[in-house]
């Protein structure tokens, strides 16, 4: 994003709309790489470089702040597309998705032919679910067959849908440039990597993975990062490169190797650097409570998201799950029973189904709380999400030994049938709450059956 500020200023000679990008390449200025050193200097030069902070820990009234900044900006100019867009990135912060998706629509307005602009329109757009709509941007921008950020996020969004991006031959062609620095090129490789990976020729993807990390940028370190784990001998440690924010990256190293507490730090980073992105929320909080048994912790990570995705279904069964886990089920169950009756997915549906199911255990009701976890199991089956369904059979499990359930040779059947089909990930994961149990009789039957 840094870099689409900068590359707007010096296209349209105002260097005024780099500024927020020179604000935080200087407050990370050791972590920056020479590159985008070279375009902060470019735009501004050295005599006009201020010091602010960037701040992660950004709370509401920090959030409402930058509300009020852009709209001052307006005031200014109202026909300024980088201010509509901070404006919407702001909006998005506090869960104003409506406004924010209006100020984003008047910034492509007022500047469709700017890579920023482009680009954060159809990024703001896949987080409202809207893929379709963000794809259809990028096809239709201008930039699409000359500039290697708009091909990049093209080929990205087309594998999200499951199509051939229309200019994957031109992208391929463009990506071989040698007069092209490797920075600009390397989320293009980051995309055409996952591309050749997915159609099963490893050997180019490894080719393009390699490419992309000459010289990364956030975005393109975490991509690696995450596929490389895919490969036999390619490991990427994201301290080896200086790239600032790469907390994404970071995030997925350290669940590579089951560093627990700095992954949930990262996540929580990463979800401030992005607000409007529920990954790092869902990936820091189910650590924090399966890992780290941190209840607590998992459920103020879950209400961090819940600002920018207020209706968000996951999240809010989520933050029931670790309600109910605190003992806390009246206000569980309010949450749950607000979900009844809304449109969801199967595989949502699978774990409401199951949380409600943990509320009445919980509650002394035995009997329907097993039915539940019973039933959200057979949702997930149906649904072909082989992964809910063993998570919904462990937790089935470890209720039933340690609160004495009815039929518990039954649940330790059902638990074992799913064993077979589970991950390694989500055995070690079953294993980890155990491990966390007092009861030490109910410990070892269930780490029998694992």
């Amino acid at each position: 994003m840094a870099v689409d500020l900068l590359n707007s200023a010096v296209a349209l000679g105002r260097p005024e709309l780099g500024w927020p990008a020179v604000e935080v390449i200087n407050a990370h200025e050791d972590f920056a790489s020479a590159e985008l050193i070279q375009m902060r200097d470019q735009v501004l030069g050295k005599e006009h470089i201020v010091h602010p902070t960037f701040e992660l820990n950004a709370g509401e009234l920090t959030k409402r702040d930058a509300i009020r900044d852009a709209r001052n900006h307006l005031r200014v100019n109202h026909r300024n597309p980088i201010a509509w867009i901070d404006l919407a990135r702001a909006y998005t912060a506090v869960g104003s998705c409506e406004k924010a998706l209006h100020c984003a629509e008047k910034a492509l307005l007022l500047d469709s032919d700017s890579r920023f602009i482009v680009r954060s329109v159809a990024r703001l757009l896949i987080e409202l679910k809207d893929t379709e709509r963000a794809y259809s941007i990028l096809r239709k921008s201008r930039l699409r067959e000359v500039d290697p950020w708009i091909m990049a996020a093209e080929t990205s969004i087309a594998g999200l849908l499951g199509k051939t991006p229309a200019s994957v031959k031109k992208s391929r062609v463009l990506a071989s440039s040698q007069q092209i620095s490797p920075f600009h090129l390397s989320e293009l490789h980051a995309a055409l990597g996952q591309l050749e990976h997915e159609s099963g020729a490893g050997k180019n993807a490894r080719k393009h993975f390699a490419q992309a990390l000459r010289s990364p940028t956030e975005n393109s370190l975490a991509h690696v990062e995450f596929i490389s784990h895919s490969f036999e001998n390619f490991r990427v440690n994201p301290t080896d490169f200086s790239v600032p924010f790469a907390f994404e990256a970071s995030a997925w190293d350290c669940k590579e190797h089951e560093d627990w507490s700095n992954l949930v730090d990262y996540c929580r980073k990463w979800q401030r650097f992005e607000p409007y992105g529920t990954r790092p929320v869902n990936l820091g909080s189910n650590v924090a409570s399966n890992r780290l048994n941190n209840h607590a912790l998992a459920y103020s990570i879950t209400q961090e998201g819940l600002i920018a995705s207020p209706g968000d279904a996951v999240l809010l069964n989520n933050s029931a799950y670790f309600l109910a886990l605190q003992g806390k089920t009246t206000e569980a169950d309010e949450i749950i029973s607000a979900l009844s009756g809304k449109s969801l997915s199967e595989a949502t549906k699978a774990c409401v189904t199951a949380t409600k199911g943990l509320i009445l255990i919980r509650n002394g009701d035995l009997l329907a709380g097993r039915q539940c976890y019973i039933e959200a199991i057979s949702i997930a089956t149906n649904a072909g999400k082989v992964r809910l369904a063993f998570r919904a059979a462990s937790n089935l499990f470890i209720e039933s030994e340690t609160r004495n359930l009815p039929d518990k040779n039954e649940s330790a059947h059902l638990f074992e049938s799913l064993f077979a089909q589970a991950s390694e990930a989500d055995i070690a994961e079953h294993k980890s709450k155990v491990g966390h149990l007092k009861d030490s009789q109910a410990k070892n039957r269930l780490n029998s059956l694992a």
